[in-house]
């Protein structure tokens, strides 16, 4: 009777172990995919100059005088030197300026 009790629990804790690495597996798994959608999600939020102006039909010069003198935010790129902006600051800044798009 005892040996037939630690192969039950050796087989208990074989199952045990084989659930728990599963989990993990699965836990591992759900990151890589919420991280990949975050990653592609923040990519929609920003738009280059070209976007901007085609998206929202705005001119090259509008879109500068907006960003030097009206204070719509833009990101520069520190390793090609590009403009960006956030999506939702140009939305914000032209909903303030009474323009639709």
């Amino acid at each position: 009777m005892k040996n037939l009790e630690q192969s039950l629990f050796r087989e208990i804790q074989k199952l045990k172990a084989f659930q728990i690495n599963r989990l993990r597996r699965m836990e591992k798994r759900q990151i890589e995919i919420l991280n990949q959608e975050k990653f592609e999600n923040t990519l929609d939020d920003w738009l280059t100059e070209k976007e901007v102006e085609k998206q929202y039909k705005i001119s090259r010069s509008t879109l500068y005088r907006y960003r030097v003198n009206e204070g719509l935010k833009a990101y520069k790129n520190d390793y090609n030197g590009k403009i960006r902006y956030k999506k939702r600051d140009v939305e914000d800044f032209l909903t303030k300026k009474g323009r639709s798009w």
